[in-house]
């Protein structure tokens, strides 16, 4: 008979594993010394050949001279089972000596082609997803890092969908709608809170407000001719062209507003450029509406003085 030296519980740590693993290096060596190379299928199937054994997430690996076999602990008999040969490369079956419910797997777990995971999966610190292809911004592929689908539904009841929650907090959703709709909003707060449209529109079931508590600025003065900055702009009536990729979705459309250029002649710092167009490689300016409000309240109080002044002259001329 034998003499099988006793493979110790691997328990839960990188020593025990590897006091495990050096143990079996010793039964195959000794296996191999008494029945020789070819003394007995034992030996024929527990000889170690290159490469050395190696660590799999809580199995061993061993390169034998009939494929390789992976020797997973089961806990409740206290063995080492020999499970179904795999692949000398490509992808390695998990199943038969991960944990089916419960457990932790500590390190890093990299998966490499097409994989579904039906339950959950909790990271306790952070997941880091890396797209070897790369991914781009174009429309004409569905490239990315990351895909989140729906379940193949229209409407809010399948949406594809992704959930933040401080646990035990507050929670909301990202959502996409099969309509094109895509925002945030559900749980904790009301559903689709902030959104954009097809059409590329923004719409927010709050207010957008913007810094502007006057600790936070310097140099404050009043702006000067207000009247005058105004009296270079027009508004206008126009259709959308379909020059910029980045406003394709308004091409065709009528539209009204006012032209950049003539706003950045007479104040600048209400105008800034766009991203690049990834198509056309140029740059175009963009005007922030809402910080014309305080010229306009400074025409507005301008214009005021001018009826004091003006009823002031008329009740003389009536006295």
């Amino acid at each position: 008979m034998l003499d099988f030296p006793a493979i110790p519980d691997p328990g839960n740590t990188i020593e025990s594993v590897a006091e495990a693993v050096r143990a079996i290096k010793f039964a195959i060596e000794t296996l191999t010394s008494q029945t020789g190379e070819k003394g007995g299928e034992a030996a024929h199937i527990f000889k170690q050949a290159e490469p050395p054994t190696e660590f799999l997430n809580g199995a061993i690996w061993i390169n034998t001279a009939k494929g390789n076999q992976i020797y997973a602990y089961e806990e409740t008999s206290k063995q080492w089972l020999n499970t179904t040969a795999q692949p000398a490369s490509g992808s390695v079956d998990l199943s038969p000596y991960l944990l089916k419910t419960g457990g932790t797997i500590t390190g890093s777990l990299d998966i490499t082609g097409s994989e579904t995971i039906a339950g959950s999966l909790t990271v306790a610190y952070k997941a880091q997803i890396a797209n070897a292809g790369g991914a781009n911004t174009s429309q004409s592929d569905g490239s990315g890092t990351m895909e989140i689908r729906n379940n193949g539904g229209t409407g809010d009841g399948d949406v594809a969908c992704i959930t933040f929650h401080c646990t035990g907090q507050y929670a909301m959703k990202m959502h996409l709608r099969a309509d094109g709709y895509f925002g945030f909003g559900g749980w904790s707060r009301a559903a689709w809170v902030l959104y954009t449209d097809p059409s590329n529109n923004l719409y927010s079931a709050g207010n957008v407000t913007a810094g502007s508590d006057a600790r936070l600025k310097d140099d404050i003065v009043l702006i000067e001719d207000a009247y005058e900055v105004i009296r270079h702009m027009h508004g206008y009536r126009f259709t959308w062209n379909n020059r910029s990729s980045l406003y394709e979705a308004r091409a065709g459309k009528r539209d009204v507003g006012i032209l950049a250029h003539e706003v950045k002649a007479v104040l600048p710092e209400i105008v800034s450029p766009t991203m690049e167009d990834p198509v056309t490689a140029e740059v175009y300016d963009t005007v922030c509406y809402e910080k014309l409000t305080p010229v306009l309240i400074e025409v507005i109080h301008d214009l005021m003085a001018r009826v004091v002044s003006l009823e002031a002259a008329l009740n003389g001329r009536a006295a």
